[in-house]
């Protein structure tokens, strides 16, 4: 097998498992052509031998890579082939060229930064300074190098790398230090949400990384209970942008319902049950009803305040500004969802650093 198959093979390995890999920078990106393989076919005269068949373009990208992995020895060796093809898989895993953020921002640290910048921008302007302003920065959409900031230093990907491995930094002293494989899933979600957070060309539903995972362990205590019952609201809100044809909304909207229900229905039984449990072996306090309330106050305000966003974007916004600041509901998802994210990043550190 030559050089340009072992590269290969490692290159979309590691990206098929990422989901399970220990605490990691990467940069997500998960977008592929419908019509393109996973890399570019390079010049004649053939791109497979004759016993291997062409990938097929109908299939899913994901299955497309599995197929392409599944037989790498059937890649072309020469050294023009190998540079294009090893140019195109660090492109497609380390997207450096394609911008901070997309026009609908992940909802992260960045989305903070570019609110402030653009807030500083025009109360500067109001002030009488001049501050160039780029049309439609970073709501345009395009591919291609980010927008420049008009206020606020500039953002480049080493900047993001080095503030991911800061925000790593406890859970890897941590691990390396204190090694406890009962704590293992936890860390894992907690580096993913730091390379969601502060990392490079974030996609909105890379928070299912660190979604996914805790929910595994959101049964080991009801303040687990508590932190994934909110995060996995927000983390399925958030990608309410995503599905936008009229047909979708309506089922995007009744699973979030049914998966919200459910969640409540099925955490309040298991820790009453559990409470009931506790109560027959030891003394339980008189507070311990209001101990097993699933979510607080703040919690459910905070909750709430989805659906007035939800009701906005839909009804309000359109009713009183018809086609005039179109990016105005997307960034009130952004903003708002990146809230409860960053509530999530701190929940997570302190458990890390007080309980693991």
């Amino acid at each position: 097998m030559n050089d340009l198959a072992w590269f290969f093979s490692v290159a979309i390995a590691g990206r098929a498992s990422s989901s399970f890999s220990p605490p990691s920078y990467r940069s997500t990106d998960f977008e592929v052509p419908a019509t393109a393989g996973p890399v570019p076919p390079p010049p004649p005269p053939r791109w497979y031998s004759d016993e291997v068949k062409p990938l097929d373009p109908r299939l899913p990208p994901t299955l497309r890579y599995f197929e392409a992995s599944s037989s790498p020895s059937q890649l072309p060796g020469g050294p023009h082939h190998r540079g294009l093809v090893i140019q195109q898989v660090l492109r497609r895993l380390f997207p450096f060229g394609r911008g901070l953020c997309h026009a609908y921002w992940a909802p992260n640290f960045w989305v903070f930064y570019i609110v402030l910048d653009k807030v500083l921008a025009f109360v500067f302007a109001k002030l009488g300074f001049t501050i160039q302003m780029p049309k439609a920065s970073f709501t345009g959409g395009l591919v291609g190098d980010s927008s420049p900031f008009a206020v606020l230093p500039q953002v480049t990907p080493i900047i993001t790398f080095l503030l991911v491995v800061l925000a790593m930094a406890p859970c890897l002293v941590k691990a390396f230090l204190k090694p406890q494989p009962r704590s293992i899933i936890r860390w894992v979600a907690y580096a993913y949400t730091c390379g969601f957070m502060f990392g490079w060309h974030v996609h909105e539903k890379a928070s299912l990384h660190f979604t996914i995972p805790l929910g595994i362990i959101a049964l080991n205590s009801l303040e687990d209970a508590r932190h994934y019952f909110l995060l996995s609201i927000v983390s399925c809100y958030s990608m309410f942008p995503l599905l936008f044809e009229p047909q979708e909304y309506p089922i995007k909207l009744l699973l979030l319902v049914i998966h919200s229900t459910l969640m409540w229905a099925g955490f309040s039984l298991y820790f009453s049950k559990k409470t009931a449990h506790e109560s027959t072996t030891k003394t339980i306090s008189k507070d311990s009803d209001q101990e097993n309330i699933l979510i607080g106050w703040v919690g459910f305000c905070y909750l709430f305040g989805l659906v007035f966003i939800e009701i906005w974007g839909q009804i309000l916004h359109p009713y009183l500004f018809g086609s005039k600041l179109q990016f105005l509901p997307l960034m009130l998802i952004s903003v708002y969802c990146a809230i409860g994210m960053m509530y999530s990043w701190a929940w997570q550190l302190i458990q890390i650093i007080q309980c693991t």
